[in-house]
């Protein structure tokens, strides 16, 4: 059982990254219209935040789901950062194998952490669709595939983390005595 004040940092913590990644949702969404790396760069940050984020939750429920997902975006952001060592069909391979990851890594966070048909689960089920659904359009359409696009899917899969972990802090109660 967790002391008040360790529940309560835990929901500080949750707050905190959760509205980190809102903000780094929309900053992800609208970077394609400015140009550039914004999964490299989002994907990175996401990871470092999270990291930190872990350091100060240590919620026993999804605590692996959640180590994957910080994991795996901050393997990505770096693999992306410097992707340059490797070929297009590697790189491609690793986004798609590491965005269906992202996607399962977020549902099964969703669904072991939350209660059933509750607003945080079904947040972090639809951001992880999105990724999971983004990695099997980039194996199919890696080349074709719109600038833009790749910011708009990872908006949507940092906001439905965000929000998920954001409403999800809002719910954790200590138990009574």
């Amino acid at each position: 059982m967790q002391s008040p004040e360790t529940l309560e940092r835990a929901r500080a913590a949750d707050r905190f990254y959760g509205v980190f990644l809102i903000l780094l949702g929309l900053l992800s969404a609208l970077a394609p219209a400015f140009g550039g790396a914004e999964l490299a760069w989002g994907l990175s940050l996401a990871g470092l935040g999270g990291g930190c984020w872990l350091l100060l939750d240590r919620s026993p429920r999804g605590f692996f789901a959640a180590v994957g997902w910080v994991v795996l975006c901050l393997g990505l952001g770096l693999q992306l950062v410097w992707h340059a060592a490797v070929s297009m069909e590697q790189l491609a391979l690793t986004l798609t194998v590491g965005f269906i990851m992202l996607g399962v890594a977020e549902i099964v966070f969703g669904l072991e952490r939350f209660k059933p048909h509750s607003a945080p689960r079904i947040a972090l089920v639809v951001g992880g669709a999105a990724a999971a659904a983004f990695g099997v359009v980039l194996s199919l359409a890696l080349p074709t595939l719109p600038n833009w696009l790749a910011g708009v899917v990872l908006g949507l899969v940092f906001a439905g983390f965000g929000a998920g972990v954001l409403i999800g802090a809002g719910r954790r109660k200590p138990k009574a005595p």
